[in-house]
């Protein structure tokens, strides 16, 4: 849950590897760390994993949106603070804030990521379980969202 009001963050640390020619982070990793800081999210904020949700839920999260503004480029061993915040809980749909930090709380990018909770056999979008809805909308209030 969200202590002292504090948004879930997780830190990761640029690989050479994930960086373009120039040296900077290649574009498409801001949303693959985005997207790895929800994960860790849901395992530890919400309480149950992708996976679980995926596979023993009968249901899926497939990203139906994704928004990406670079404010300012991070570089090979640069440390990323990734906070996770709700934007908005809907009745199938989730749309989370995830803002990627540098040491004194500046932004190198912000992604916004829009899922929608869908049956994986018919593909139809589904109410959020209230075993999922409920950790997720307590912690939007935690954190003042």
């Amino acid at each position: 849950m969200a202590e002292d009001n504090k948004p879930f963050s997780m830190t990761r640390i640029v690989n050479w590897g994930d960086c373009d020619p120039a040296g900077m982070i290649y574009t498409p990793r801001a949303i693959d760390y985005a997207i790895e800081a929800v994960e860790e999210w849901y395992r530890e904020v919400v309480g149950i994993s992708w996976m679980h949700i995926n596979f023993t839920m009968g249901t899926s999260l497939p990203t139906v949106r994704v928004e990406c503004d670079f404010i300012r480029p991070p570089y090979p061993r640069s440390e990323i603070d990734m906070r996770v915040r709700v934007e908005s809980l809907g009745k199938s749909s989730l749309t989370l804030l995830i803002d990627g930090l540098n040491d004194d709380g500046e932004p190198y990018f912000k992604v916004r990521l829009v899922t929608c909770y869908i049956s994986r056999g018919e593909f139809k979008a589904v109410d959020i379980p209230g075993e999922v809805r409920a950790p997720i909308a307590a912690y939007q209030a935690a954190c003042g969202d």
